[in-house]
């Protein structure tokens, strides 16, 4: 990465800043000077667009739209101004709030028309017309629907009247009710079908008398309406393509303002700052040649300084793509630290598979694995992207699971034909010693990248003194080859033993120094710092170290411990193949294994790797490369 500086005549600025987006290579530089973006036309622009999309996308999402027939999409200029865009949305949102008080008149139609059509089918099931009820000059004929369990109740309100009552089925728990009578009893009638919640059928006029034209009459309503309904709804669809289309170019605009209110100017000439790729320098410098005469640009790149905040491009390829977003979660690394991806990738992929060894199980995750990179949307709360790199994680993982079930020798909890060449159940010992020389290994491995990194970022002093430099590397390797002894012999007396004592002396030794390294470095430096308060904050430091290095490495027998789990789980599944059968207990164990400890080892890896590991080398205090690029299309404001 380089830091650039570009100076070129005012009138050249807008083609340049406009060559520099479509590159898309140069982050820019806030300059104390410059002033923040203020918010315009364009932004206000931009944010009603936004909206409008919004409510496009509630509406059609609410109506559950059907697949549209495909339409040419209209191509915007390469130029427009505001008044353009401004005389686009204010179309699209009276069209908009005309599209949908007309489709809730549709809908209400369709509404309407569905339910008169089940009351006409249940006139007709009866034999009756749309014409034989209602209020006639001697007599009124009454249909309806009554509560299954209030129908007794009317038949005893009626009873001694001249209405005659037929009961027939009708929607579920309640009954069609047909009434007659005199329209001397109706006022009565009326009355007791009040009190019975009676709901009456009453169909609209110019209904045809036959029920079976009325029926054809209905669907061909209900297909008009319809038809109309999809016809507004493509409407919309058409109207939410290009308002996103032009909501993208005012976001690209927007961009382009803030652009440039980086760009520091004088009367005669813009000066634009920023920092570019290495590899980049020459095309942006041939491009902007071909716009600014040569003789007119003031064009110079710099090495970054350690001060500076230097953006990061992460160029991952293949799987460890997929793991910097591991990294992204605890942050970005450093531009002069090492990137810790390609370690993480190996490091959580093996851990993992350390403690879910099965080779079923291992094929199921990189089955999975490999269906979801085939999904064409995210799932849950994952992006496309994110979720493609998940199943991409699965499958690495899964990966390591089938050669570590080799090396136990597990298939689907079964113990496989060819054995295994270790056992985590009858070689506990051996997996234990396995899982803890590992986290040594790490531990050790994550001291030297500190190491490293501090002599990257040239601090000599902390690259040597502390207990994360060389001293602490010292203090930890011999601490190791002592508590080894230790835990061989059991006895405190190994300490002082003729092959011992020196590394008990080394260990001592680098304590002391990591004690004193804060008054060490105080003095190096020439700072004016209290004797005492320098000596404390070495004390507590070292103490920490002294308990974290045993801790952090005793962490790791949780490899071994959940190695064991499974092979315990596959022990119960025996036992309990006693109870519900061999098949039956190995499905349910299997996927309770696989469900419980896929995810414990998930999460244990990530503990191990983000808190044991990453924590004595990882500073987390860079800024992602993110550099000023737009499209072609543009707005004059």
């Amino acid at each position: 990465m380089r830091r650039i500086y570009l100076g070129v005549p005012i009138e050249y600025e807008d083609q340049v800043l406009s060559a520099i987006g479509e590159m898309g290579v140069v982050q820019l530089i806030k300059e104390p000077l410059t002033k923040h973006p203020m918010k315009s036309r364009i932004s206000d622009l931009s944010s009603r667009t936004g909206k409008l999309d919004e409510r496009l996308d509630a509406i059609l999402a609410e109506r559950s739209p059907e697949k549209m027939p495909e339409h040419a999409e209209e191509v915007l200029p390469q130029e427009f101004t505001c008044e353009d865009a401004e005389n686009f949305l204010l179309q699209s949102e009276t069209k908009l709030s005309e599209l949908i008080l007309d489709l809730q008149q549709l809908e209400k139609q369709v509404e309407e028309a569905s339910l008169t059509r089940e009351k006409v089918s249940f006139l007709a099931q009866n034999g009756l017309r749309t014409d034989e009820i209602g209020n006639f000059e001697h007599i009124f004929v009454k249909v309806g629907f009554i509560k299954s369990s209030l129908t007794s109740r009317l038949a005893t309100y009626l009873a001694g009247t001249s209405t005659a009552l037929v009961i027939t089925a009708g929607r579920p728990r309640e009954n069609l009710v047909i009434l007659a009578g005199l329209n001397d009893d109706r006022q009565f009638s009326e009355e007791s079908l009040k009190l019975l919640n009676f709901q009456e059928i009453s169909l609209p006029p110019n209904l045809n008398a036959d029920p079976k034209l009325a029926l054809d009459q209905l669907e061909k309503q209900i297909e008009t309406a319809q038809n109309e309904i999809l016809r507004f709804k493509q409407e919309m669809r058409r109207l939410k393509s290009r308002s996103s289309r032009f909501g993208f170019c005012l976001s690209e605009a927007v961009r382009y303002e803030g652009a440039k209110q980086l760009v520091m100017r004088t009367k005669t000439r813009s000066l634009i700052h920023g920092w570019i790729p290495l590899d980049e320098v020459n095309n942006l410098k041939d491009r902007v040649e071909q716009i600014v005469p040569k003789p007119d640009i003031y064009f110079k790149t710099e090495n970054p300084r350690l001060e500076d905040d230097v953006p990061v491009q992460f160029k991952s390829r293949g799987i460890t793509r997929a793991f910097e977003m591991l990294t992204f979660v605890q942050g970005v690394p450093n531009y002069f630290e090492i990137n810790p991806t390609p370690i993480y990738t190996l490091l959580y992929a093996i851990m993992f598979g350390m403690m879910f060894g099965d080779i079923g199980g291992g094929i199921a995750l990189m089955a999975i694995g490999v269906i979801v990179t085939k999904f064409r949307r995210g799932v849950f709360a994952f992006s496309l992207n994110a979720t493609k790199r998940l199943a991409q994680i699965l499958i690495a993982c899964g990966f390591t699971s089938i050669i570590f079930g080799y090396v136990y020798g597990v298939f689907f909890l079964l113990r496989t034909p060819f054995g295994g060449l270790l056992d985590p159940i009858t070689s506990v010992e051996e997996i234990i010693t396995i899982a803890l020389v590992f986290g040594v290994a790490q531990i050790i491995l994550s001291l030297f990248l500190n190491i490293i990194n501090m002599i990257r970022r040239k601090e000599p002093l902390k690259a040597l003194l502390g207990e994360r430099g060389i001293i602490g590397l010292l203090f930890y390797t011999m601490g190791v080859v002592i508590g080894y002894r230790f835990v061989v012999e059991k006895s405190f007396s190994v300490f002082l033993q003729p092959d011992t004592v020196v590394f008990t002396f080394i260990a001592l030794s680098s304590l002391v120094i990591i004690v004193l390294s804060p008054l060490i470095e105080s003095y190096l430096r020439h700072e004016q710092a209290s004797t005492l308060k320098k000596t404390l904050e070495g004390f507590g430091t070292g103490l920490e170290a002294f308990i974290a290095f045993i801790a952090n490495s005793v962490s790791y027998i949780r490899l071994a411990a959940f190695a064991i789990a499974h092979e315990a789980i596959a022990l119960a599944a025996v036992v309990l193949g006693t109870v519900l059968g061999n098949v039956l207990s190995l499905v349910l164990l299997n996927v309770l294994d696989f469900v419980v400890e896929g995810f414990a080892a998930s999460i244990q890896s990530l503990r191990l790797m983000y808190y044991e590991f990453s924590t004595r080398f990882f500073l987390k205090t860079g800024v992602k490369y993110d550099p000023f690029k737009v499209g072609p299309n543009r707005i004059k404001a």
